[in-house]
């Protein structure tokens, strides 16, 4: 293997590591922007947006769980 392949697998694998920490990223920010849209719609008292901001909420905290450990939790469907 040259010194230049072996590099570019580095900079391969640390790319991916970027992205997955992204993703991470992205899906926590997710969940808190879900619970403070839940916390509005709780305030403004109407049950479809409160229940839907339930069920985003429940979404994102499930993918945010898939990216934080994953092969601990299922995937969605």
């Amino acid at each position: 293997m040259t010194a230049i392949s072996f590099l570019d697998k580095v900079q391969h694998a640390h790319d991916v590591r970027e992205t997955i920490r992204e993703q991470r990223s992205v899906a926590k920010r997710d969940v808190r922007r879900a619970k403070s849209a839940l916390k509005l719609a709780e305030a403004s008292g109407g049950e479809s947006e409160v229940s839907h901001c339930k069920n985003v909420l429940a979404k994102a905290k499930q993918r945010r769980n898939e990216l934080l450990w994953p092969g601990r939790y299922p995937q969605i469907h």
